[in-house]
């Protein structure tokens, strides 16, 4: 999960991932189940000029191959662990 934050007057990017406990209490996870944090772990910090050609790129393939807009941004989203608004904000051009 990428995370911005501003640094300096910088925005850069917390690659952050989190490991986690699942408790099932009943047949499936459908019923009831629990998940319990056990630990956030930063994996690195990225600049813009790194994030920012891939999350263009796999943008600007979506809208070539005719995806709606707010899928492309949710599709991106997902996949890099961005928050879709900074999503938007990134690559508000290539969908204009």
């Amino acid at each position: 999960m990428l995370i911005p934050i501003k640094h300096d007057d910088q925005r850069l990017w917390v690659d952050l991932s989190f490991g986690y406990e699942k408790h099932i209490y009943v047949g499936s996870t459908a019923e009831l189940s629990r998940y319990l944090l056990t630990n956030a772990r930063v994996d690195g910090i990225l600049s813009d000029e790194e994030v920012t050609p891939d999350v263009t790129r796999a943008v600007t393939r979506l809208v070539d191959e005719g995806v709606d807009w707010e899928d492309v941004i949710s599709q991106v989203s997902d996949c890099y662990g961005i928050p879709a608004d900074f999503v938007e904000g990134i690559v508000s051009p290539v969908g204009a």
